[in-house]
């Protein structure tokens, strides 16, 4: 069942973008601006308390439907678990967003490009084209692994509560860092807790995903960007970040421009690639991921 629940989703993400139109987390922004409004006051439910104030109602309620439904039925199980894992990835698609950038500038329709920058960046826009496609390409390594492959480990590990674990951590430790969602604005120390359970869920997938990278694209320049990679942190905090950054620009064997310091002359051609890289990685891991669930040695 995990398998055909993986294969499902994935075609539907690819052959069926309009997904995430579906993708709807406004009642989950809603519900961070409640729990917060009854906490806030309440110095001891600070910290990690928040995290699990925030996530258990909702995993409780997901796992007690998703056994319910399997106990009516093992299809209307599998059916509430594919709905999930459909849920949970993304939550806008990685490889649209790119490829319409990549279309829009080949075509000359800055409005369309600017458009997508803003979809993939937010509100920082690089005036020179290095720069850009320096933070379009580190963005490409990071979000393949945060809005896929790591769902997809998850899943795998804890099954359907595994993908909307992940999925609801990072929306909340996003949410915290925005100035969007004024009735979410948590203390230092409860948006630690949520920026530190982000890092744990994503700890393992990103070092998968580096080593995805090395197999699928230069191996040698990859591990030699991973023993570097905390050189990175001045530009990217998250370590996790800075670990695929740097692996996937050793993968593609190109350096990137930051800083001062100069890099390769980057292109159209090289933001490409990095998505194919990454689509390579997936298509590597989900080979491993059939084999291993087809052996019995994971799924839920």
């Amino acid at each position: 069942m995990a398998l055909i629940t993986i294969i499902i989703s994935l075609l539907i993400e690819k052959y069926y973008p309009d997904i995430s139109r579906w993708r709807n987390f406004a009642w989950f922004q809603a519900y961070l601006g409640w729990i917060w409004q009854h906490v806030q006051t309440k110095q001891r439910w600070h910290g990690p308390v928040v995290v699990l104030v925030i996530l258990t109602p909702i995993l409780l309620i997901t796992g007690l439907a998703l056994h319910l439904l399997h106990d009516m039925s093992i299809l209307l199980g599998f059916v509430a678990g594919l709905a999930i894992m459909i849920y949970a990835l993304g939550p806008k698609n990685l490889h649209e967003q790119v490829q319409t950038f990549i279309t829009a500038r080949q075509r000359q329709d800055d409005a369309r490009a600017t458009q997508q920058v803003h979809a993939i960046l937010g509100d920082i826009i690089p005036g020179k084209d290095e720069e850009l496609f320096t933070l379009m390409i580190a963005k490409v390594f990071t979000e393949a692994n945060t809005r896929l492959l790591a769902v997809l480990f998850w899943f795998l590990v804890l099954g359907p509560l595994g993908a909307a674990l992940v999925r609801l951590s990072c929306l909340a430790a996003s949410a915290g860092r925005s100035a969007n969602n004024a009735a979410f604005q948590p203390d230092t120390a409860s948006q630690g807790a949520l920026d530190q359970l982000q890092y744990i869920l994503i700890w393992i997938p990103a070092r998968l995903t580096a080593l995805g990278f090395a197999i699928t694209g230069s191996f040698v320049h990859t591990f030699d960007m991973w023993r570097r990679y905390r050189d990175l942190t001045p530009y990217w905090p998250d370590l996790n970040h800075c670990m695929l950054v740097a692996t996937g620009f050793g993968a593609l064997q190109i350096k990137p421009a930051i800083g001062n310091t100069p890099g390769s002359e980057l292109t159209l051609d090289h933001l490409q690639q990095a998505l194919d890289l990454t689509l390579r990685a997936v298509f590597m891991w989900l080979a491993i991921y059939s084999i291993l669930i087809l052996t019995g040695w994971v799924g839920y």
